[in-house]
């Protein structure tokens, strides 16, 4: 599945002796994760139950990683890590994170993991972390 969410378009000019072209790119949304955006577990609960259903989003990616180089790959695109737990029965483990965009605006997501790693995230965020995980 491809997701479609909010696309952060670069707009360049470049003007020599020639001409001025122009052209843009897209950015991936990682780009704006600011270093300042990880939380206290007791601060991400309050804002996760803050979270009204309708402004929830799912989305289902594979990824073959252990939970440990999962963050470790995340944490380099500031994505922090806020608390990790194992599920009772061993199957599975719940990794909840933040991000902060350089505009301010916070991110939480819930990462459910076993053998295959589904998640819960904002919408602009998935395309970022799905390629994070598949690099």
């Amino acid at each position: 599945m491809l997701v479609r969410g909010p696309k952060l378009v670069l707009r360049v000019a470049v003007k020599n002796n020639l001409d001025v072209f122009y052209f843009s790119a897209l950015v991936p949304i990682h780009i704006l994760f600011t270093e300042d955006g990880a939380l206290e577990e007791q601060a991400f609960h309050s804002l996760w139950n803050q979270v009204p259903p309708e402004a929830e989003f799912h989305h289902h990616f594979s990824c073959a990683l252990p939970t440990e180089a999962v963050c470790a790959r995340l944490a380099c695109a500031n994505v922090h890590v806020v608390a990790s737990r194992v599920n009772t029965d061993g199957s599975s483990t719940l990794v909840s994170v933040s991000m902060k965009t350089s505009g301010g605006l916070w991110v939480l997501a819930q990462l459910r993991g076993g053998g295959q790693l589904p998640g819960q995230l904002a919408t602009g965020a998935v395309a970022s972390i799905d390629s994070l995980l598949s690099n």
